[in-house]
């Protein structure tokens, strides 16, 4: 295992986010990031794989339900999200990058949706959809051939 993944200090709390949560709820595991570097990117475990497990989070149902929708793939069949970040040459950038996303879905399933409440139409707007359709079966009627 990669020496400055073991001596990394635990978070406990990861962002400013309100709402409470159990942090023992996540866990994250290094893997190697691949792509442009050379033979330091071979072989540094440097990307990062961030698995929030929904189940022990603590956090509301209604949310938690909101969450399973909004992580879409990324929802595993063990009730847990897997985010992967290997876009930076760090650990540590891409364990940031991973916190950011993982902080953006919880901030997007706290939010209740707004409930639409369907509008009528004005007594003007139901007039003028009477008077097109008395005007339309006129022209329709001109039209028959009465022969």
């Amino acid at each position: 295992m990669c020496r400055r993944f073991n001596s990394a200090p635990r978070h406990q709390t990861f962002f400013a986010y309100a709402m409470k949560y159990n942090p023992d709820a996540i866990s994250v595991q290094p893997m190697s990031a691949g792509g442009p570097g050379g033979q330091h990117q071979n072989r540094s475990l440097t990307g990062v794989t961030l698995v929030f497990a929904i189940a022990d989070s603590g956090i509301p149902e209604d949310v938690a339900e909101r969450l399973r929708d909004a992580a879409g793939s990324r929802l595993n069949g063990r009730d847990e999200i897997v985010i992967q970040a290997r876009e930076h040459r760090s650990f540590e950038q891409n364990l940031r990058a991973a916190r950011k996303r993982l902080e953006k879905l919880l901030e997007q399933a706290s939010r209740k949706p707004v409930q639409r409440i369907p509008s009528r139409p004005t007594e003007a707007s139901r007039e003028r959809r009477l008077e097109e359709k008395r005007q339309r079966a006129e022209t329709k009627l001109r039209r028959r051939d009465d022969g």
